[in-house]
């Protein structure tokens, strides 16, 4: 056996390589060794297919090696191989670019005696370490331990655009800590089935530990066959069609598989074990809608259920993850799921548990988070006092989802003393020992309104600069610039702000001002018909806004509302300063008419001040102007004023009984 051996700053190919190469390190039956700065170039050419050799890096049954800083770019096949039984392996910082693995675990095999066509496996890696790695545009999972290895440990290393999952642990006991996995076509980390057969076993107990999945595909986390244990980190924004970006040039088109939301979609897919503390937003489902932030099981197969207990998640309802958890399957149940206190779950509604249209036997619950629901088979939760009074706050959460523009849910709380011999009274008295409460959650209905805005989706626009062809929407109107251009740059639709595909129109304001100006962007003409209005009365004018390109500085925006006589004399100019920032939000002005006033009108008023240069594009939201002490969630309107009526009340008085123990 060879030992101690150090290979400092060896290369391989050029970088300009026009032809390939094979194997660039191969090592075996070896300890010590220490391998410093290598750098492989070529054994492909540049994303051609994988082919079966040409490992940059390969190591069979090597004991306690040391890489530092590997750099290997267009590899045939594994980045870096280790295989057999290799023990006390480092591996620390690198890049591994365009090749099939950037890590591999594999077993060897060896033929047996007398049986031909017959192979047998001996051997596994132990004690595998690699820290800081980055692999990119491999054409399958970036690390893979491919059924083999024990206390193999990922940490600090990074996936990106993966063409398959970002992580895959084919082994018990995984563990990945502070890894990130963005844009794999598949999961950012996935345990997969430990058998070809497709016996749905799948690797157990692996661990991720303040990892980020974000951008991939299907799943932040897939560890759907067995329990794997999740503690802290993110699972944002999976179930992407912005999966597999081409992070490296070449490739001069999209990598395969680009753009599909892939079947099974969701933040985190998983059969037992634990989630803790980790924060699940935005996920997608299959198609890129109607998400949810956990689903329980396998979607493709009945498996064996195992426990699964969550805690002090952080994983708020959107327009894309509609659900929290969902059963894989209709056959299963909620029976083994235990809902620890902490969780912040609002704004689902009634889409808090799901199992494909039956609810039965619903988590135990411990209520230490915000938990919101309209679901009248709640169960029963406990909270527990040290000592003292008991307080139970009464949290309204809004949520606008993607239906009809959006509809709002609020959690609405009633306590009510329940009744036991003994302790009559009201909220009011200290609480005693064993004394229940109950919660009722309904759904909010949003009343009758009038978007009296006659225009707020756009029709009659034209892109252009203002007074170069460019034209507003019907009704809408600008004042002089003094030296500044208004350019329409586009019109669209969105999710805007609270949620609900909402039109928009992009509008640029640019140029150096030659005097000080309020440019005032009316909404509608101030002798509407619609918009009569009259002293006293209280109206609420709302817009969204986001700004798109450019900047603000120079730029005071402003949310108007105004009112005239009906002679067209201004009466009231009510003005709320506002924030426009690269988040959407929805703007609003309320206030009292006064005086004479005849009609109501709304705009969005952006003050520069004289020589100031300033380039900014802004997203506008559909406008409404509504008779009302609050505004409303908008109301689509074309050339006239638009009346939606009041939702449907759904109160459901769901029910859940509190035990308070002093």
């Amino acid at each position: 056996m060879l030992e101690n051996i150090v290979i400092e700053n060896p290369q391989f190919n050029d970088e300009d390589f026009t032809a390939t190469i094979g194997f660039s390190i191969r090592a075996q039956y070896c300890a010590g060794l220490k391998i410093i700065r290598p750098r492989g170039f070529g054994s492909k050419m540049p994303y051609a297919a994988d082919s079966s050799a040409g490992d940059f890096i390969k190591m069979i049954n090597v004991i306690e090696p040391y890489i530092e800083d590997p750099c290997m770019t267009h590899g045939a096949y594994y980045g870096l191989t280790i295989a057999g039984w290799s023990r006390g392996v480092k591996s620390y910082g690198g890049t591994m670019t365009d090749v099939r693995h950037a890590v591999s675990l594999v077993q060897v095999t060896q033929s047996v005696v007398g049986t031909p066509g017959r192979v047998q496996k001996y051997g596994q890696p132990q004690d595998v370490l690699i820290h800081g790695m980055t692999a990119r545009n491999t054409s399958l999972s970036s690390f893979d331990t491919h059924d083999t290895g024990l206390n193999v440990r990922f940490e600090s290393c990074s996936a990106y655009a993966a063409g398959d999952d970002g992580f895959q642990f084919r082994t018990h006991k995984v563990k990945a800590i502070d890894c990130v996995a963005n844009g794999s076509l598949n999961d950012g980390f996935s345990h997969n089935d430990l058998l070809p057969s497709g016996a749905k076993v799948g690797a157990q107990d692996c661990e991720l530990i303040n990892c980020r999945a974000l951008l991939n595909g299907r799943a932040g986390a897939n560890f759907r066959y067995n329990r794997g244990v999740i503690r802290g980190g993110e699972y944002i924004s999976n179930g992407s069609p912005n999966c597999r970006p081409a992070l490296v040039t070449p490739p001069t088109s999209a990598p395969a598989g680009q753009g599909a939301t892939a079947s099974g979609a969701c933040g985190i897919l998983i059969n037992g074990g634990i989630i803790d503390g980790a924060r699940i937003e935005g996920n997608a489902g299959s198609g890129g809608a109607n998400g949810s932030a956990i689903v329980y099981g396998d979607t493709t197969a009945a498996v064996t259920m195992r426990p699964l207990e969550l805690r002090s998640l952080t994983a708020p309802a959107s327009a894309l993850q509609t659900g929290f958890i969902w059963l894989a399957d209709s056959s299963l149940d909620f029976g083994l799921i235990t809902l620890a206190g902490g969780c912040q779950i609002n704004g689902y509604g009634d889409t808090l548990f799901n199992n494909l249209g039956t609810i039965d036997n619903k988590p135990p619950m411990s209520f230490g988070g915000n938990h919101i629901t309209t679901d009248a088979t709640q169960r029963r939760g406990q909270a527990t006092l040290v000592g003292g009074s008991a307080f139970v706050a009464n949290t309204a959460v809004r949520n606008k989802t993607a239906a009809a523009f959006g509809e709002a849910i609020i959690s609405k709380i009633a306590l009510n003393r329940a009744t036991r011999t003994g302790i009559p009274g009201a909220l009011s008295y200290t609480i005693n020992d064993q004394v229940g409460f109950t919660i009722r959650s309904e759904k909010f209905v949003e009343p009758t309104r009038t978007n009296v805005i006659r225009n707020n989706t756009n029709v009659g626009v034209t892109n252009g600069a203002i007074g170069s062809g460019g034209v507003l929407p019907t009704n809408w109107s600008i004042n002089a610039l003094s030296g500044l251009t208004l350019t329409i740059v586009g019109t669209g639709t969105e999710t805007g702000p609270g949620g609900g595909t909402q039109n928009y129109i992009d509008l640029r304001l640019s140029g150096t001002a030659s005097a000080t100006i309020n440019a005032v962007l009316l909404f509608d003409t101030a002798n509407n018909a619609q918009a009569a209005a009259s002293a006293g009365q209280t109206w609420a004018t709302s817009f969204g806004t986001k700004l798109v390109a450019g900047s603000m500085t120079g730029i005071a925006p402003f949310s108007l509302l105004l009112s005239y006589t009906s002679g067209g004399a201004a009466v009231d100019s009510l003005f709320t300063a506002i924030s426009v920032t690269s988040t959407p939000v929805r703007q609003a002005r309320i206030g009292a008419l006064t005086g004479a006033a005849a009609f109501a009108r709304a705009g969005l008023q952006m003050t520069v001040t004289n020589g100031t240069t300033v380039d900014a594009t802004i997203r506008i939201y559909m406008p409404q102007l509504e008779q009302a002490s609050d505004a409303s969630a908008p109301i689509a309107t074309s050339s006239v004023a638009v009346t939606r009526t009041a939702d449907t009340t759904n109160a459901d008085n769901s029910v859940v009984e509190w035990v308070v123990s002093l």
